[in-house]
């Protein structure tokens, strides 16, 4: 055959397990649909000389275990000198600043409410004694409990770490995890704001609420997970996952769309792309959506019926949208206009962003969103004009099942600039972008326009990631694999999918 192996999609995940399987000596080709490799982070101009990475905010959870299996600082890969900070904004005050992943306390919280600022390190003292725990599940393939005496053995590994906390840190991490994010926090905290920006860290991208269960083990994944992140922000991260994927050998081809994985006897024979022609390996891993890889390219009759039936149930309810601006200026945010942040999330208060999820379980359309906002030229000049800013702002709570009409676009963005207003200033919009749920489904193919691929939830999470029957990266079909986000650690831990996928594949070998 002409390849050992094919790899659908150039995400930080398929860039990732391209680059583990060159490593591994197979002769390995990447196929993406696009023209950028990056997928979710690849750049995109979205006005005359104004670029932003694309969904990707940030590169905090970026895993150190990920950088070793690559080898990637001998490609380039440096890591930030400190994590990037993150405002909690206010319309009439300073609000607050945090470093996501690190325990310092955040700025302006002793001041506001020293009995909060107690309660914090007590918080973050908690979350210490989970990080080795958390960390190791996120670095690790789910057990495979059905899998003989191996299997059992690696399903023992995380209980004796959660043994290794002692009685009482155990028992209170066993309480949190299915924990409702609200009542977690409302046990150490009372400032309003403060409990809106570490809940919004749980519920950013999910069809969830911070009174949805489960939503406690969210914040501690990307909590314990978080660290200094990579220097340059998502689109290096992009540029050094191809370096080591080519030095190592691995082909990578755009603007080539795969119409059909080809399987003859259960077993992969290849892809078919668009316009005709065919490549031939004996493994293929997608690091595309499941949906999309199970029910849409591979044959019906290539695929038993359990398996389209897990695939069909795996909850996408994307409900996210994307508002582009360049601005004349850089924007300046209310009581701390001489500071200059990378990252913004706007909400208020833990009842806004529940009325928010309200909005978005019954189907209407969003009165006041709350915002991710990632300012990419703060982190990238080159990205913005001089003495202009990128603006990339993620939308939450925007409905996904709604008709978007261009008038609907316009009503959102109208919002998010009200919002924009009322916490920061800046001279002017020279251009801007407006993407919908629909318009992210159909730009970055996504399953249910849902940027994680899939829900997060505690059963689409570790074992069940994204499904008890598509959880450990192979499916039934031999030599066929999964390697997107939908599957576990999941999207924000950047091309650990990918690698842990890419391990499967070649131990199943």
């Amino acid at each position: 055959m002409t390849h050992d192996a094919i790899v659908l999609g150039a995400g930080h995940n398929g860039l990732a397990a391209a680059a583990r399987l060159a490593r591994a000596g197979k002769r390995v080709v990447l196929v993406e649909r696009r023209a950028e490799l990056g997928g979710l982070a690849a750049l995109e101009e979205f006005h005359p000389g104004f670029r932003v990475p694309g969904l990707q905010h940030g590169t905090a959870c970026f895993q150190e275990h990920v950088v070793e299996a690559l080898d990637l600082h001998n490609h380039g890969l440096a890591w930030r000198s400190r994590p990037a900070e993150a405002l909690a904004p206010e319309p009439d005050g300073t609000g607050l600043v945090f470093t996501p992943g690190d325990d310092a306390l955040p700025r302006g919280l002793a001041d506001r409410s020293p009995e909060d600022a107690t309660a914090w390190r007590a918080w973050r003292a908690f979350l210490a004694d989970a990080r080795g725990l958390v960390r190791d599940l996120l670095a690790r393939r789910p057990p495979e409990v059905r899998g003989g005496l191996t299997g059992l053995l690696a399903a023992v590994r995380p209980a004796l770490a959660l043994r290794r906390l002692g009685p009482r840190g155990m028992t209170e991490l066993l309480r949190a995890v299915p924990m409702a994010v609200e009542d977690h926090l409302s046990e150490y905290f009372r400032d309003p704001l403060l409990k809106a920006f570490l809940a919004s860290r749980a519920i950013e991208g999910g069809f969830l609420g911070p009174r949805s269960a489960g939503t406690t083990a969210l914040l501690l994944m990307r909590e314990c997970g978080a660290g200094r992140g990579v220097r340059g922000g998502p689109s290096e991260l992009t540029e050094v996952l191809a370096t080591a994927a080519k030095s190592a050998g691995a082909t990578l081809r755009t603007e080539c769309e795969v119409t059909a994985i080809s399987v003859e006897k259960g077993s992969v024979r290849g892809v078919e792309l668009a316009g005709g022609e065919k490549l031939e390996a004996p493994l293929v891993l997608s690091a595309t959506g499941v949906a999309r890889t199970l029910l849409e390219l591979v044959p019906t009759s290539g695929l038993p019926s359990f398996a389209r039936y897990a695939a069909r149930h795996i909850r996408a309810r994307g409900s996210t949208a994307a508002v582009r601006l360049a601005l004349d200026s850089p924007l300046r945010w209310n009581g701390r206009e001489d500071e200059t942040f990378e990252h913004a999330r706007v909400a208020a208060c833990t009842d806004d962003l529940e009325r928010a999820f309200d909005r978005v379980k019954h189907k209407l359309p969003c009165e006041a969103p709350w915002l991710d906002v990632y300012v990419a030229s703060a982190e990238r000049p080159e990205l913005a004009p001089e003495g202009a800013a990128s603006v990339s702002v993620l939308v939450h709570c925007a409905a996904g099942d709604l008709d978007w009409t261009d008038d609907a676009k316009r009503a959102l963005r109208d919002k998010v600039v009200r919002v924009l207003d009322r916490h920061a200033t800046a001279s002017g919009i020279a251009g801007e972008e407006v993407l919908s749920p629909t318009d992210l489904r159909e730009r970055y193919a996504l399953d249910g326009g849902h940027p994680h691929h899939a829900d997060l939830g505690l059963d689409q999470l570790f074992l069940q990631r994204p499904s008890p029957r598509l959880s450990h990266y192979a499916t039934p079909v031999r030599g066929l694999f999964l390697a997107g986000r939908a599957t576990h650690p999941g999207s924000e831990f950047l091309g650990a999918s990918g690698v842990l996928a890419a391990d499967a594949a070649l131990e199943a070998r």
